[in-house]
């Protein structure tokens, strides 16, 4: 990344790529935030690098900022998937629950089977109080990808969450079986635990 911003100062995907991998890999918010505005700077109409700058400034904890940034990706692509999920994301991330169910519902009539749309739904109605419903809605998502393991991790936390440690041990045994088969992020087996 850092390559391709020397040979082509003037990429916008250069340093989007750079803002990536300082976010992702380094965890550097200063440098990330930095290249994500050169290249917003550089294409103020690139839904990518706004979407990709409202997630990290979330991560910051700067919610007002962040819902700014991933609605203008929204407004920019009304029709993209990413950017109407990420919008209810960061509001899910700053406790808006009722918003983001709002936003993935919206999302959903787009596609209703966007995987990260579905999660995220059930993730806010549980943590709005509705848990029949989310558990339905994370049910479904596990039905539909019955070996990703992000998604047996929510439904592992929401049974835990609801009282129903029977099935959210179930669950977590899957998701160890699966460790020994593929990646499983040992923060997604720590949620369960929790």
């Amino acid at each position: 990344a850092e390559c391709a911003q020397r040979l082509a100062p003037s990429l916008t995907d250069a340093h989007l790529s750079h803002a990536d991998v300082t976010r992702y890999l380094y965890r550097d918010p200063a440098q990330s935030r930095a290249s994500y505005k050169r290249a917003m700077s550089l294409n103020p109409s690139h839904e990518g690098a706004r979407i990709g700058y409202a997630k990290m400034l979330a991560a910051v904890g700067e919610f007002p900022q962040a819902i700014r940034e991933a609605d203008h990706a929204r407004e920019l692509d009304p029709m993209c998937l990413t950017a109407n999920a990420t919008s209810a994301w960061v509001r899910y991330l700053g406790g808006d629950y009722d918003t983001a169910v709002s936003l993935c519902r919206d999302t959903l009539e787009m596609d209703n089977d966007y995987v990260w749309a579905n999660r995220l739904l059930g993730g806010a109605l549980l943590a709005s109080g509705r848990r029949n419903e989310a558990l339905r809605t994370l049910e479904r998502v596990v039905e539909s990808q019955p070996r990703d393991p992000l998604s047996l991790a929510w439904l592992a936390y929401a049974r835990t969450v609801t009282g129903d440690k029977v099935h959210a041990v179930d669950l977590l045994e899957h998701l160890e079986q699966l460790a020994d088969e593929r990646y499983v992020s040992p923060y997604h087996l720590a949620i369960v635990h929790f």
